[in-house]
């Protein structure tokens, strides 16, 4: 009963949130996926206990409900998903988008907050530990705070690279991923 569904336009129905609807950022959703509800919630939503996303079909069930979230969130600042790889992050990124995005954020990281976030970045991305579907139950000032720091690198990141538009989405996504696209797509 605690979950709201939020959905993107293209499946929306009476029962679901729309998290494009009022949403500047609707038009990324290609590049941005889930990270649009992220933003409509960052600007839409406050909870005076907790604030979660989880993804898609992916819940944290049975570990976590509403009567137990605020036991388990006495004794930390957030839920994940964390998982481990085989690979480092990084790998795991070469392997599926555009390297060139990831050395482009860290330098963003490090222009805007300085260099120890940078090599903080940098130590996450060569370790093997992943958020798994961007999925977290924490308080509503953390989620903000993270909010607000990741849709600043990734504003600086569109500036950078003339990301204005759908159409820009578009062909940066089809330009930068498209041997990932042919290498992962059935041939049938």
């Amino acid at each position: 009963d605690f979950y709201i569904p939020i959905v993107n336009k293209s499946l929306f129905n009476k029962e679901n949130i729309d998290a494009t609807f009022g949403n500047d950022r609707a038009f990324k959703d290609q590049a941005y996926s889930e990270l649009v509800a992220y933003y409509w919630l960052w600007k839409n939503f406050y909870s005076e206990k907790y604030i979660g996303i989880c993804h898609y079909r992916k819940y944290f069930k049975d570990k976590i409900t509403e009567k137990n979230v605020s036991k388990i969130m006495k004794d930390c600042a957030a839920i994940v998903s964390l998982t481990n790889f085989h690979k480092t992050v990084r790998q795991q990124y070469q392997d599926c988008h555009n390297i060139k995005d990831l050395e482009e954020i860290h330098d963003i990281i490090k222009d805007i907050y300085g260099e120890k976030d940078a090599k903080n970045f940098d130590n996450i991305m060569d370790g093997d530990k992943f958020l798994k579907c961007n999925m977290i139950i924490t308080t509503s000032d953390i989620f903000n705070k993270y909010c607000e720091v990741l849709f600043t690198i990734l504003d600086e990141f569109d500036k950078r690279n003339n990301l204005t538009d759908a159409d820009s989405y578009i062909n940066h996504v089809k330009n930068n991923y498209a041997n990932y696209i042919k290498k992962n797509t059935p041939n049938s």
